[in-house]
């Protein structure tokens, strides 16, 4: 039934956007595009999709990713003198590599310190946190730890030595970790940033039980 199969999807990524916000992460939606300027600074810089008569110089790009729009929101964060960004989106990315040139991605990140309470201290985020956000998701989910492994992410806009990727069998449905810190200088942001992409187009389907 399409009918079912739809409410499905739209129940498990309720599923996950709660478990982000149970997480501390607060939701946002931004443009489905952004600047070539930005794109090429993250380095997607091969089959992008530019519109050619843009409302903006600075949407003149389908994205290719989400993060690159989510530390822009961080950005504007600084500037309105928070300390501590959390965020997340779910929604499209383009690429001409990806069937029907687009997927869905649930991407999130982490700017700042974790608050001082009384079982611990106040700490800077780290690649370990968004690593547990994404473990968190597949956890609701219902996906098996024995069913990924964790490899090294070859992005070029994650720090190599502080970044991971998880894949099931032949295919990467997300990566983690630090974004690169010469992006992060570029930028001009005093603080790392943590960030996560999951691929939901390719993700494994949750197995259902078949009632007798």
């Amino acid at each position: 039934n399409e009918k079912k199969i739809d409410n499905r999807c739209q129940i498990r990524e309720m599923n996950m956007k709660r478990s982000l916000v149970l997480n501390g992460l607060s939701e946002t939606v931004s443009w489905s595009f952004m600047s070539l300027k930005k794109a090429q600074l993250f380095g997607f810089d091969n089959n992008k999709y530019e519109i050619k008569n843009p409302i903006s110089e600075d949407l003149n790009l389908m994205r290719p990713s989400i993060i690159p729009n989510l530390i822009d929101a961080v950005i504007k964060n600084i500037s309105n003198g928070e300390k501590q960004v959390c965020l997340f989106e779910l929604g499209p990315i383009f690429d001409q590599n990806f069937k029907d040139s687009q997927i869905m991605s649930l991407s999130g990140l982490r700017y700042g310190n974790i608050k001082k309470h009384w079982l611990k201290d106040e700490r800077g985020y780290d690649v370990f946190d968004v690593k547990s956000d994404l473990e968190t998701i597949l956890k609701v989910c219902k996906i098996s730890t024995k069913s990924y492994t964790i490899e090294n992410c070859d992005s070029s806009h994650y720090h190599p030595g502080n970044s991971g990727s998880i894949n099931f069998e032949k295919n990467r449905a997300g990566v983690f970790g630090e974004i690169h810190p010469d992006i992060i200088k570029t930028l001009n942001i005093d603080k790392p940033i943590y960030a996560f992409e999951l691929n939901l187009t390719d993700f494994p389907k949750e197995t259902l039980e078949v009632k007798k």
